[in-house]
């Protein structure tokens, strides 16, 4: 077993070495995040989140998404490998613990990078506006109104959690996929 020590710590130190070259000697690790549905993820309500993540490492990579809660790292999500060079955006359900740090967008749980701003105050109330509206153009008092796309509504119940009024103006059928009105209904 003592024989190993040496030949094991050698070939974790070349796979370290190898996966955190990259390739154009700019920041392996890019990962931008925000809120699908604007100030809506607050602490202990779920909410989605677009996270768009780059490899530059030279060997392929699993990015993820988690928090430090209380001085433990919690990984909330993982999601599916990344190939070497590829950039992606994916839809990640989240729910921030409260008292937890700002989120953090991971690759491999070692390339760790801060997600300010994702998550808005615990007692927000928010307002969201979904399609053709004749509103005043600020929101009612006590509330943050967002405007959302109606492609970018989510397609999980859940993620609507962070939401405390939804109003849906004139929208066109086509605009809503079949799992966007399942999640409205529910």
């Amino acid at each position: 077993m003592a024989d190993m020590f040496p030949w094991a710590m050698a070939m974790a130190l070349a796979l370290t070495a190898a996966a955190g070259d990259s390739p154009d000697g700019r920041e392996p690790f890019q990962a931008q995040c925000r809120p699908v549905l604007g100030q809506a993820l607050r602490p202990g309500s779920w909410g989605l989140v677009s996270l768009d993540v780059s490899n530059r490492f030279a060997g392929p990579l699993r990015p993820g998404l988690g928090q430090e809660v209380r001085g433990a790292w919690h990984a909330v999500r993982a999601l599916p490998e990344l190939a070497p060079g590829e950039r992606r955006t994916f839809l990640v359900p989240f729910r921030p613990m409260p008292g937890a740090s700002a989120p953090e967008a991971f690759l491999d749980g070692r390339a760790r990078k801060a997600l300010s701003g994702l998550v808005g105050p615990e007692d927000a109330r928010v307002a969201a506006l979904v399609g053709r509206l004749d509103l005043p153009s600020s929101a009612p008092a006590g509330f943050t109104a967002i405007q959302a796309a109606p492609e970018e509504l989510p397609a999980y119940p859940s993620a609507y959690e962070g939401i405390d009024v939804l109003v849906i103006g004139e929208l066109d059928a086509a605009a809503i996929a079949p799992a966007q009105r399942q999640a409205l209904r529910s």
